[in-house]
Parts: structure tokens; sequence; C-alpha cells
């Protein structure tokens, strides 16, 4: 009886441990639940298993998949002689999500449909537990990028429910609706993902989880080019955060962002400005200035100046946008490069033709011969000394030049340039 009461104890506390998550309390008292159970020669015991099946999961939890598995196998093989079969697939998919998770999905495959086998010999058509297998292997099949096998396996699941309306009916029409975007079915991903809003919103669903869904199907209309359904349903989601007053949430600055570029596809760059600035905004709130996400906001700022000719604007932004990257970035990555060229273009489109010249000059300075701009850059530049009659630079630039194509002529050279200007 005191032997009994001690195991008990010890199983009660690993699973407070687990619970409250005391991590270095669970391992000691684990290797004390094995050690009991092999020195009472219980190792072949339903109990022994379901420790095994508990440490499993707490080795996922710390994500030390190996001993997950090791855990969990060991746990299925007790349990595959087991005279409940059901509770023997629990174990198994235990297993496979070990697998899974350690990117071993093939061999996940192989225990999810194991498990499948034997609940549809087992079990009624629509029972929930067959549908969960169905879904088990579908999920599988999207990880491997699979999307027809997913799409195949998640709609029988569905097909097969009867718990309409539930969590877990919303969550398979959600899944074969990301099946169909896809494999590009458009207007089926939206016939899907539409029904589960419509289900969340009179189930009262978690507003952060509604919002989700709301942004992924105005994804999919974009996709479509129903660019108007697209940004209803943005503007319903911002609608709904600034109503549960979390419009100042990053995520919030992300869905204006989306938002704006469908005014922009539809010709309202005003109201797709007013967005990104109302985006820019949160973000330096809440992420700071000082990252490549709030520059490159920036940059799509300035971007829609410049289309409607405030270049004073435009300029502004890049060069606050340029400003961040060059602490954060070098001058020859695209992603500060391209934003150079594109502050050197609209420094030229406002006539400033000097200030537009330093940039590519500063850029010219700091690339290398092998970058892919090096040489278009010395022929616009070429290409606006060589008006100008500036000599200096030219032969300057020449030098420059025979660094990336040494068989070059000075005459050459401002042929191309007259040719091949970039702007």
């Amino acid at each position: 009886m005191a032997v009994n009461s001690d195991i008990n104890r010890l199983l009660k506390s690993f699973k407070e441990y687990w619970e409250n998550e005391e991590y270095e309390k669970i391992k000691p008292t684990s290797d004390k639940i094995i050690e009991y159970y092999k020195r009472n020669n219980m190792t072949k015991s339903e109990s022994y298993a379901c420790h095994l099946y508990n440490l499993c999961l707490y080795f996922v939890d710390i994500e030390d998949y190996t001993s997950a598995i090791l855990s969990g196998k060991e746990a299925a093989d007790i349990m595959e002689s087991s005279k409940d079969p059901i509770l023997y697939t629990s174990f198994i998919n235990n297993l496979a999500v070990a697998y899974s998770l350690k990117g071993e999905k093939q061999r996940a495959m192989e225990l999810f449909k194991k498990s499948y086998s034997i609940r549809i010999n087992e079990l009624d058509h629509d029972d929930l537990r067959v549908c969960d297998a169905l879904l088990n292997i579908g999920s599988t099949y999207y990880e491997l990028g699979k999307y027809d096998d997913a799409l195949k396996f998640h709609r029988d699941a569905l097909m097969r429910r009867s718990d309409i309306g539930s969590e877990e009916y919303i969550n398979n029409l959600n899944l074969v609706g990301y099946d169909c975007e896809k494999v590009k079915r458009y207007p089926s991903a939206i016939n899907y993902l539409k029904k589960a809003v419509k289900l969340m919103m009179s189930n009262n669903a978690d507003k952060n989880d509604y919002v989700a869904n709301i942004c992924y199907l105005a994804s999919v209309y974009k996709k479509n080019m129903e660019y108007d359904n697209a940004l209803t349903y943005y503007e319903k989601a911002l609608y709904i955060l600034k109503k549960e007053k979390l419009d100042k949430e990053p995520y919030c600055g992300e869905i204006m962002n989306k938002a704006a570029e469908l005014y922009l596809e539809m010709g309202n760059d005003q109201k797709a400005l007013e967005l990104r600035i109302n985006a820019l905004n949160i973000f330096e709130a809440q992420v700071g200035s000082k990252n490549m996400f709030y520059a490159n906001c920036l940059r799509e700022i300035a971007k829609i100046y410049k289309k409607n000719n405030a270049y004073g604007d435009a300029i502004t932004y890049l060069q606050r946008d340029l400003d961040i990257k060059s602490s954060v970035i070098s001058v020859d990555e695209k992603e500060y490069l391209d934003d150079a060229m594109l502050l050197a273009s609209v420094y030229q489109l406002n006539s400033q033709t000097d200030k537009s010249n330093d940039v590519l000059e500063y850029i010219l300075e700091n690339i290398t011969p092998k970058n892919p701009q090096y040489s278009k850059i010395i022929l616009t530049l070429t290409s606006r000394y060589s008006e100008s009659g500036n000599m200096n630079k030219l032969y300057s630039l020449y030098d420059k030049y025979k660094l990336y194509d040494p068989t070059i002529t000075f005459d050459e050279m401002l042929i191309l340039a007259d040719n091949k200007p970039i702007f």
C-alpha cells in the first residue's frame, strides 16, 4: 500500500510540475517514476505506457523531439497489444506528432494513416475521431506541399462531420479553404472561408481569431482580383479592432498596409496614403523606428508621394528610410541600394540633379564592380556629366568603369552612356 502511495505521489507531482511549468523538476521526477516501474517489473503495464505518453508530450513542450520520439515509441509499443484499439491510436498519434515536429513528415504520415485504418474499421462513419484522423493526414500532406492530397482528406473529414457549427467544424472549413487557396481554386476557397467567418460571428468567437479569418478571406479575394470584396473585409477587420480598442496593435497596422495596397490598385491614392501613415504611427509607437520594417513603410509612403508628383515629401520619407537602413545594412545590399536609387530618381524629377548625382556617387563609392548596378550608375553619371562638360568627373568615371570592363575605351563609354541611361 505504501509502495502504491509512493508512485501515486510521484505521478501527481509530475503532473503538477508540468502544469506549473517547473521544468527543472520534471525530468528527475520522471526518472524516479521509471525506476519504480522497472524495479517492480511493470514496464509492460498500461499505467507505465501512460506515463511515457505524458513524458513524450513534455519533451515536445521543451522541443526535445528526439527524446519525445523515444518515449512515444516505447509507449506505443506497449499499447500495441491493448484490448482497446482506439486507445492505441491515441498513442500512435502522439508519436506521429513528435516525428512531424522533428521534421520527419513521411514517418508521421505512416503513423497517422495507421491510426486512420484502425479507426475507420472500429468507429462509425461520422465519428469525430475518424474526422480527426483524416485531418491529421490532410494537415501532414499540407505541410509536405501536397495540397491536392490535403484537400482530399480535409474535405472527406468535413463531409463526415455531424458537429456542424462547432469550433472543430469551423476549423475544418478553414482547412479546406486553405487547401483550395493553395491550389488556386479561389472561388471555392472563398466559399468555405465565408462559411467559417459566418459561423464564427454567430458563435461569438475570439475577436483576434475572427479578425485573422476575415483578413485571410480578404487576401483570397485579392488573389481572385475581387478588390472591392477584399477591401470590404479589411475595413471590417479594422472596424472590429477599433471597436475592441485593439487599433493600436502592430497587426492593425499590417492590415492597414494591406488595405492600402488595394486602394492603390483601385486608384485611390489619397486613402492609401492615409492608411499607410496611420500604420506608420502605430509601428513607431509599438515597435520603434530603428528597424527595417519601419524603414520599408517609409519607402512605401514615399512611392505614393512620388506617384502623385509630391517630390519634396517623397524625398523627406526616403531620407528617413535610408538613415535607418544605413545603420542596419550595407550600401551594396539590395534593400538599401534600391531605395537609394529611388531617392536619386526623385531628386532628378524634382530638378535637383546635383543632389541626385551626389547620391549616385555615394553609392558608387560603396559598392563593388561586381554589383549589377555598378556599370549602370557610371553610365547614368557619364550621361549627365557629358551634358555639363565636366571632364574631370568623366575621366574619374572612366577609371572606375575600367574596373568593371578593362577593355572599354573612353569613347565607347560615352557612346554607351548616350544609349543606356538609367533615369
